[in-house]
């Protein structure tokens, strides 16, 4: 313990330091440590503040070197009490009123209050209550500026850092659901209140088909109102991304929770790797009223090149009713002409021009021709060489 007070009074000595007397008892600290000390000379009734108000990003541990204060039996006429600030309201972290000297304490947002009374004229032929306290600032270990998440399992619950108890310190996270292709996602909110303010919405949770590299929006929301108990969103691919951004505190009982399933859809999906396409059902017959949709995605410098394997689907002079189509989707998200393909005969070999591309199948008749399969490979760019 002797040891303790040594350092501790060491440290203070090259910290900033207050005491009671200075401005009236009512002084406003930003620094990242100090120390503030009440003054044995006050006699008369003292009501003293002290705020500090740090980053968000920071914790507040407080150390008290020494504590006395004197009080008649049974009362607190004279105390030391610290409140920290959650969403603009105190939160007791302690009230003193006795001489013993109290464990450090750390708050977990980065405003506090300290509050001094003293009523020294209740008392005779005794000293005045006095106390002296040093504080540090700390890393808050559940800062959430930026977070990510991918998530392959087929179902789970998402919902915000910290969920129920709300969470002081901005924060931008984002839930990459992956499954695997011929899959969608399902997600279902069951609690959403990120805001106060509707009209400026600077709290919001976005929701995407897609992975984050191409993504198409499907929803962003800042009001529940509309939207909880049971909002249900899907994806069009085996991709889906959830991202929340608040700028403002979110108070407890805040924050978002949703559930997510992985729902067969046939076929379909978002591709990142070599592999083939083919439709439900190919090598016996293709069915009839089927959407397949495919998206093939190559990084940013690579294209891809696709080479029909087998292909017998049902033919009409335009490709209207039964038909592979490939499209094009270049960066600044506009579709080429797409490439329509029908009929017994295989199509030659395709390279995009672009690194991202669109396969379709549509048949609207069921047919016994066994249907198609298309190998795909993602290869370097040629022409950027």
């Amino acid at each position: 313990m002797k040891l303790l007070i040594f350092t501790l009074c060491l440290v203070s000595a090259v910290f900033h330091s207050t005491s009671a007397s200075e401005s009236d008892c009512k002084v406003n600290f930003t620094e990242e440590h100090g120390t503030i000390i009440s003054s044995n000379a006050t006699t008369a009734n003292k009501n003293c503040t002290w705020i500090i108000n740090l980053p968000p990003t920071k914790l507040i541990k407080f150390f008290f070197s020494r504590v006395s204060m004197r009080n008649p039996e049974n009362s607190c006429i004279n105390n030391l009490s610290i409140n920290e600030t959650i969403n603009g309201n105190d939160s007791s972290l302690g009230l003193f009123c006795n001489d013993s000297t109290p464990l450090p304490l750390t708050t977990t947002t980065s405003t506090a209050r300290i509050t001094f009374q003293s009523n020294n004229s209740m008392l005779q032929n005794s000293t005045n209550s006095h106390f002296q306290l040093i504080w540090m600032s700390l890393d808050n270990p559940n800062v959430t500026q930026t977070c990510s998440k991918a998530i392959n399992e087929p179902s789970g619950a998402l919902m915000s850092p910290n969920y129920p108890n709300g969470n002081p310190l901005p924060f931008n996270c984002t839930y990459k659901i992956i499954q695997s292709p011929g899959k969608i996602i399902q997600l279902s909110l069951n609690d959403l209140h990120i805001t106060n303010d509707n009209k400026t919405c600077n709290n919001r949770l976005n929701i995407y088909d897609g992975d984050d590299e191409n993504p198409t929006m499907i929803a962003s929301i800042c009001d529940s109102k509309y939207y909880v108990p049971s909002r249900v969103f899907n994806s069009s691919t085996n991709y889906m991304t959830i991202r929340i951004i608040t700028e403002t505190p979110l108070a407890k009982y805040q924050g978002f929770h949703g559930v997510f399933e992985t729902i067969d859809n046939r076929c379909g999906g978002l591709l990142k790797e070599n592999g083939s396409i083919h439709n439900p059902g190919f090598g016996a017959e293709h069915e009839a009223n089927i959407r397949c949709k495919w998206r093939i995605q190559a990084p940013k410098d690579k294209v891809v090149t696709m080479k029909y394997s087998s292909f017998n689907i049902a033919w009409d002079p335009l490709c209207e009713n039964d038909y592979v189509a490939v499209t094009e989707v270049h960066a600044n998200g506009t579709r080429g002409m797409p490439s329509k393909h029908c009929g017994p005969e295989i199509p030659g070999a395709i390279i995009s021009n672009t690194s991202v591309v669109d396969v379709e199948f549509r048949s609207k008749t069921k047919d016994l021709l066994k249907g198609f399969k298309l190998d795909y490979s993602i290869v370097d760019n040629k022409g950027d060489k």
